[in-house]
């Protein structure tokens, strides 16, 4: 069970983030402690959209003063 302000948090966090994937060609799920965005790569056009939505985001934490922890990043290949 929460308490008031661990709700209050959450909805204001995603009141913060709502506008995170404006633009975006992937998918981007957004949760309260993390973010990710994904889909399948098959291509290289796939390739540089999913390279575009990651400098999206980069660009929208720099605009709204968010760090983005690089270290918490991480790719997965499947083949």
């Amino acid at each position: 069970m929460y308490s008031g302000g661990s709700i209050l948090a959450s909805v204001l966090f995603n009141i913060f983030i709502n506008d995170l994937d404006t633009g975006l060609e992937r998918i981007l799920s957004k949760f309260i402690d993390s973010t990710n965005l994904g889909g399948a790569v098959n291509s290289l056009k796939g390739k540089k959209a999913l390279l575009r939505d990651l400098n999206k985001s980069e660009r929208w934490g720099i605009t709204n003063y968010v760090k983005l922890n690089k270290n918490k990043c991480w790719t997965v290949h499947l083949r």
